[in-house]
């Protein structure tokens, strides 16, 4: 005969995971403007004014971010726009991104919303820094503190790019880092666009 020996399980939830009562210094929480955050350092959310999650553990899903169109042949002086798309991701909060490409023949001149994000009602914070000498972009898009994230597929942001000389350049995504409104880090799968300029 067994005694009746029970066992302890706990179960460790989310809101276990980060202290509520670590709050880094700052403005006092609750009355801070979206705006005033930066997106680049991936804390848009304040300790305590976010909900856990509580049924979104399967997102088991292959998640995409790809270049529209993936070719594309410009004449030098010529400018057009590349469409950065995300497909099949779940609850996307925030995403900095850092592009990388062939300063000596295309150059990355503006970066303009693409709605996704934003869910067709939201303002979304877009930032970015530019390093035209030696071709990488850092870009960060991140919806406001305490929303939920955006499902599906969709144009992320659009990025103006300048043809400056004639040869071929890459634009890859050497880094990815989204997140969702549990600021979990989101799994991409992703891919890099071929551009031509011709003299």
């Amino acid at each position: 005969m067994y005694s009746g020996s029970e066992t302890n399980v706990q179960v460790k939830r989310e809101s276990d995971i980060r202290a509520p009562s670590a709050q880094p210094p700052g403005p006092a929480p609750g009355q801070q403007s979206p705006m005033n955050q930066n997106p680049l350092s991936m804390t848009p959310g304040e300790p305590g004014t976010r909900t856990p999650a509580s049924g979104t553990a399967a997102q088991t899903q292959a998640a995409k971010i790809r270049f529209e169109p993936q070719a594309l042949s410009l004449k030098a002086g010529q400018t057009a726009t590349i469409g950065v798309v995300v497909e099949n991701v779940n609850d996307l909060f925030s995403i900095p991104l850092l592009l990388q490409y062939n300063p000596a023949v295309i150059s990355v001149e503006e970066v303009q919303h693409g709605g996704f994000l934003s869910g067709g009602t939201q303002e979304i914070a877009i930032v970015q820094r530019v390093d035209k000498e030696h071709g990488q972009a850092i870009i960060s898009a991140t919806r406001q503190p305490n929303t939920p994230g955006v499902s599906g597929s969709g144009t992320l942001i659009g990025i103006v790019i300048k043809a400056l000389a004639p040869g071929s350049s890459n634009l890859s995504i050497v880094q990815v880092n989204a997140k969702d409104s549990q600021q979990k880090l989101i799994p991409l799968v992703t891919s890099e666009a071929t551009l031509q300029v011709q003299p």
